[in-house]
């Protein structure tokens, strides 16, 4: 209730200011984040990182006449050689003048130029020097973000009092921006069911905050806090974003790793490191990075042995009695650092990360016959990698390399080609040896794991025209050792077509999928063909005008223990009222006839939460979005979204069931920059 009041408090107070309000086009955004999701390949935790990281750049977009290579790196859509180019051609030039000179770049197509244009401007080029103190303070802008998610139900974990909270979900932001090159700010968050105070005796039950600076002098990057680090393609380190097949097609395979220290602004509770970390220039070609972090995670511990903990626990949730227990139950101290030399079309890096928990990691089922037999193990852990490439006329060779202490090998290697804008291709080829394992490693692969695995991509993107766009890729992949639900050896392969047409204020696109992996048959008798047929259709209009719309079709078939389908059909519209009041709306009807046959949808939500559900069983799903801009310094923001099930009477289960058939939430948002 103190936290509802806040927020309308805030909004009529700073209402009075009178202030003309901020133009900020949220459909744009949304287009933008979703032609970089796949369809199921993601880690949810992962993709609130990387929505978070793609809106901050959206809303403070960065001078492209002084970006650097690790800048360009960030965006998931630009290759090596496109990269390569712009920053060639600033440099033949002294900067550009106009956006417009972008289209004199050849390796850049239409779509590459439409994505670019969101996160960048044209500045004016100039040395960058380290601005006064007081310069900072008096020219830096401010934002505070207050977000309350208030249930219209009431789960049975609060019902019962097994929850050691409320039901109501919130947080506080607050970031601090000068430029492009001075960062900080605190992030603090309760999710539905954690306790307020109680238990947790400053207030909120999570906690982030970070500093990072930027080109002062020979000192490129420092981040001091919470952070994330990426090198190479990420197989010895990379808790940065993560992308999935479709994006890597579109980057050309160039990883997600990078060479990038950022700040960790989200609210996620797990995947980031605390303490310091830095990268200085030794030499305009040659850059060195290290870190040092020392956190507390949580942790499940063996039952009868406290020294010992079987699993580390990444959800963030505190909810019971059992999961606050296992809050901070496991510390780690992590060192590591990246060497890094760039020239011309040249590249070559090493990396190196070492990690000490104070307690032995010993998961369930690490026997000779587990599937978890080669996960990690131990206390002290060990990864070293060596990363490569080179582009050259439109070919572009790259990958990396890396062994862990125990000296079992992880190698990903790509070539691509790219002969203009119009065609890029892509061949990748990864082997990961079941023996493999590092805490921090995200690189490309089926399983999500960069261990167990070896396979071939191959992939290409084609515009015929500016109107069209077409992205093929098929995937071949190899287990040699048990994963979970697989009892043996195991082959898949993956495979997609998307067709994208866009002219005016339309804009079309049908995308199908086809994965067939060998699970353990449901009788017991050694593998069987899950097989996967999944398909979409989308039809937008009216995206540059005040009231635009979508029609959009999802459909899944599944042959595995029988055969399941599903479909959706939905309908969403936004309207623009003079810049100063928005209006979203969705409404869909699902029906499937299995949980094997869910439908996964995108669903545009409140600014930085990142939501992508899905639905089994019939039913419709409805939501609202309003988004009112009081003032030039504040906005206010609420969603309503409602769940209603046909097939049954009761939802979830355990500490998570809803007595109902219907599942309603309001989420309220309160913006302030000054």
């Amino acid at each position: 209730m103190l936290g509802a009041m806040w927020l309308i408090g805030v909004a009529f107070v700073c209402g009075q200011t009178g202030n003309t309000p901020k133009d900020d086009d949220s459909r744009a955004e949304e287009a933008l984040l979703l032609s970089y999701f796949s369809l199921e390949d993601f880690d949810s935790d992962t993709w609130q990182g990387v929505y978070e990281s793609l809106v901050n750049l959206y809303r403070h977009p960065m001078n492209i006449n002084e970006a650097s290579v690790e800048d360009l790196q960030v965006l998931p859509f630009l290759s090596e050689q496109q990269i390569e180019d712009i920053l060639y051609y600033i440099h033949r030039y002294g900067g550009m003048k106009s956006t417009a000179e972008l289209m004199m770049i050849p390796s850049l197509g239409y779509e590459d130029r439409v994505s670019l244009l969101n996160f960048v401007f044209v500045g004016d080029e100039g040395k960058r020097c380290v601005p006064p103190l007081k310069d900072v303070l008096r020219y830096g802008g401010h934002e505070v973000v207050a977000t309350m998610g208030v249930p219209m139900y009431e789960r049975q974990g609060v019902a019962n009092g097994n929850y050691l909270g409320d039901g109501l979900k919130h947080s506080l932001r607050y970031a601090f921006r000068y430029g492009e090159d001075v960062t900080a700010g605190i992030t603090a968050s309760k999710d539905a069911g954690e306790p307020f105070f109680h238990e947790n005796k400053w207030g909120y039950d999570h906690y982030n905050y970070y500093l990072l600076l930027r080109n002062v002098g020979v000192l490129k990057t420092l981040a001091v806090g919470c952070y994330k680090v990426g090198f190479g393609m990420g197989l010895v380190v990379n808790n940065g974003m993560s992308f999935g097949k479709l994006s890597v097609l579109s980057s050309l395979g160039r990883g997600s790793g990078g060479n990038n220290i950022r700040a960790h602004s989200s609210l996620s509770e797990s995947g980031y490191f605390n303490g310091v970390a830095a990268t200085v220039a030794l030499h305009r070609n040659v850059r060195v990075s290290v870190f040092l972090s020392n956190r507390d995670m949580d942790a499940t511990l063996k039952k009868g042995d406290s020294t010992c903990v079987q699993t580390i626990v990444t959800n963030g949730y505190h909810r019971t009695r059992t999961e606050f227990d296992k809050k901070g139950n496991l510390n780690e101290k992590t060192v590591g650092g990246n060497v890094a030399f760039a020239y011309k079309g040249l590249s070559l890096g090493v990396s190196a990360i070492y990690s000490h928990l104070d307690k032995a990691l010993r998961p369930d089922s690490a026997t000779e016959y587990g599937y978890k037999r080669w996960y990690p193990q131990g206390q002290d852990f060990r990864n070293v990698g060596v990363n490569y490439g080179m582009t050259l006329k439109g070919f572009a060779f790259g990958g990396e390399t890396a062994m862990n202490g125990d000296g079992a090998l992880a190698t990903i290697n790509r070539l691509t080609y790219s002969s203009s804008y119009r065609l890029k291709l892509m061949v990748l080829q990864r082997f990961y040896s079941y023996k493999y394992n590092s805490l921090y490693a995200s690189a490309f692969s089926d399983c999500g794991r960069v261990q167990n695995e070896s396979g071939v991509f191959v992939g290409a993107e084609w515009e015929p025209s500016a109107a069209w766009h077409v992205t093929v890729y098929s995937d071949w992949f190899y287990s040699p050792w048990k994963k979970y639900g697989v009892s043996n050896s195991s082959y898949g392969t993956d495979n997609m077509v998307q067709v994208m047409y866009e002219k005016g204020s339309q804009k079309m696109s049908a995308r199908y999928r086809l994965k067939v992996k060998d699970k353990d048959d449901v009788s017991g008798d050694g593998l069987a063909k899950d097989v996967q047929h999944r398909m979409r259709l989308t039809w937008a209009y009216g995206l540059s005008s005040p009231l635009s719309w979508k029609t959009e079709v999802d459909g899944c078939m599944t042959h595995f223990d029988g055969n399941e389908w599903g479909y959706m059909l939905s309908q969403s519209a936004d309207y623009v009222l003079r810049r100063v009041l928005k209006v979203s709306a969705m409404v869909g009807y699902f029906r499937t006839t299995g949980y094997d046959s869910r439908i996964y949808v995108y669903e545009k939500n409140l600014m930085y939460n990142f939501y992508y559900p899905s639905f089994s069983g019939e039913g419709m799903r409805m939501n609202v979005i309003g988004k009112w801009d009081i003032c030039k310094t504040v906005s206010l923001s609420a969603k309503m979204g409602l769940t209603k099930y046909f097939d049954r009477s009761v939802i979830g289960s355990g500490n998570q069931k809803i007595d109902g058939s219907c599942q309603s939430d309001l989420d309220i948002q309160v913006v302030l920059r000054i």
